[in-house]
């Protein structure tokens, strides 16, 4: 599954924090990786998964809250248009101020969450999902995209 990004700047609140008149930088950093995948058995990625689930960084001004927003697609598209199934549950994305997909404080990723980037100025996203393919399902590789949109809260 495809990470894309996107970040968007608001308009500063304080005319005197100059690192928040630049939007934050968004970089998708590892694909959402179900692997194989068996027909007719679900098969699900934590985002706890330092090695399967996608991850995004997030780069901006030291301690800066941000508002993520996750547009997530309903199905994945494989071999001559063949869908695949895929959901999001309501803890299947996480949020550290360092790359520890372990200790990210986990939210729903299809409700916009406000997030506190470290006094280094990152942040990581972290994303899990579950895919169904059915007993039919036809062989191949599917793909997806997901995209993270970023913007600062105007303080």
């Amino acid at each position: 599954m495809a990470i894309a990004a996107l970040s968007l700047a608001l308009p500063v609140a304080r005319g005197d924090d100059l690192a928040l008149e630049r939007p934050p930088s968004v970089t998708g950093r590892d694909d959402l990786n179900f692997a194989d995948v068996v027909a007719g058995t679900p098969t699900s990625i934590t985002r706890k998964d330092a090695h399967r689930a996608g991850t995004f960084w997030i780069r901006g001004g030291a301690n800066a809250e941000v508002l993520l927003t996750l547009a997530l697609p309903p199905s994945l598209t494989g071999p001559a248009g063949a869908r695949l199934p895929i959901t999001f549950g309501s803890d299947d994305a996480g949020f550290n101020w360092q790359p520890q997909p372990g200790q990210a404080t986990g939210f729903n990723p299809a409700v916009p969450r406000i997030a506190r980037l470290g006094n280094n100025g990152h942040g990581w996203v972290f994303l899990g999902g579950t895919v169904r393919p059915n007993m039919g399902q036809r062989a191949g590789s599917y793909l997806g995209t997901v995209v993270l949109t970023v913007a600062y809260v105007a303080q």
